[in-house]
């Protein structure tokens, strides 16, 4: 699995990246949210669930989101890389992948590196 990446901050990468991916930003990835802002801090949309009767479920009961609210990670030390892909002509025709790492103490940001553009070949 991985998380979903939000990055406000300047890059230079082309706007036809229609999202970033990461697996750097907890132990195990599970589709979550994660974001640098533009003054490079860290950022995960936290979210509480809650169990709720549902007849058209299959055990009678669903989990629904109780609760989100996007927490700085202050804490954080390491390096987070993302990527994603370049797209011309619609999301199933993609050319590029590119990827950034960013390192971070106490949840900024103290360097971004491009990592790559690398053509995709079909």
């Amino acid at each position: 699995m991985f998380d979903y990446m939000i990055c406000e901050y300047p890059i230079d990468a082309p706007p036809n990246i229609l999202e970033w991916q990461t697996k750097d930003c907890q132990d195990a990835p599970y589709l979550e949210n994660f974001k640098i802002q533009n003054d490079g801090t860290l950022w995960h949309e936290y979210k509480e669930y809650e169990t709720v009767e549902d007849s058209a479920a299959f055990f009678g009961t669903s989990i629904r989101v109780k609760f989100t609210e996007w927490r700085q990670m202050k804490g954080f030390h390491g390096e987070v890389r993302f990527y994603g892909n370049e797209y011309e002509n619609g999301r199933d025709n993609y050319s590029k992948w590119w990827e950034y790492s960013a390192l971070f103490e106490d949840g900024h940001i103290t360097s971004m590196k491009r990592l790559s553009p690398q053509e995709i070949e079909a």
